[in-house]
Order: C-alpha cells, then structure tokens, then sequence
C-alpha cells in the first residue's frame, strides 16, 4: 500500500475524500475498503486482490467520488420502526468478524422481525456468500427446506 498508515484512522474509506485521496490510487482505495468486509483468509489466500483487479479491469469503473454518494445513505437509513411488517419466513446471518454490519446489528434486526431466526457465520466477515459460498447455500438453503417442513 502506498501509505499504510492512514488506514489506521479510518472509519470507512468511502466517507471521507482527503483520506481515499491520501492513499495514493484506486488500488489502495479499494484495498482500504476491503479490509472492512473480508476475512483475514480471503486476504491471506489472494482473493481480495482477485477480486481488485477484476474490479480495477472492469472497462467502465465507478469513481470514488461515486462510491462516497453511495454510502452516504446508510449513514442517516433507519428503518427499523418498520422491520416488524414482515411477514415472510426471514433468517438474518451475520458475519462472526463482520466489521460493517457486526453480528449486534443483525440480530437487533432479527429481534423486530416477527419469527426472525438469526444466526452467526463464526470465522465470516461481510461477503460469506462469495468467500465460501457453499458453506453460505447450504445454510440458507437448510432454512428453506424447514420452512417448507412447517408448512
């Protein structure tokens, strides 16, 4: 990284400009905004910088300027009042290391939706789903066969 050591003061890398300007390129950007998501392993094992240079070869990139008005909602988003309408069979999982959306939030979540099951992935950060999907399947698709059973 070109400079390491910002990363140390960051809350998010998408909300403040001088501090992704400060790291040098969209490369160490967008490895500052992995950081937050991936597991050590997916680090460790070269699939986060799969994923970047997928990302840095896609022909048409968002900039980051972009990306900081895309998050920006989810700073002010609540809709928690409104969570307790759902009706359908609902499991909300959460990433044991997940820094972005930490395993309290998902079961404050899960605790407003009438018959929420709510489980933690231990070991997962944020994208269980595409770090080992079939892990994230079979437990999803488990959900669906006893829902299916209750009916």
């Amino acid at each position: 990284m070109h400079r390491p050591r910002e990363l140390l003061g960051l809350r998010y890398p998408a909300e403040d400009g001088e501090r992704c300007r400060l790291l040098g390129n969209l490369r160490d950007v967008a490895l500052a905004g992995l950081l937050w998501i991936y597991t050590p392993r997916a680090h460790a094992d070269g699939t986060v910088d799969r994923i970047i240079e997928e990302t840095l070869a896609f022909p048409h990139p968002q900039s980051v300027e972009a990306f900081q008005r895309q998050l920006a909602p989810f700073r002010t988003h609540d809709t928690l009042d409104r969570l307790a309408r759902i009706t359908a069979p609902t499991l909300v999982l959460a990433g044991e290391l997940d820094i972005a959306a930490p395993p309290r939030l998902g079961r404050a979540v899960a605790e407003r939706i009438p018959g929420a099951l709510f489980e933690v992935l231990p070991g997962e950060a944020h994208q269980p789903f595409q770090e080992v999907p079939d892990t994230f399947n079979a437990r999803v698709d488990a959900f669906w066969r006893q829902v299916q059973a209750q009916s």
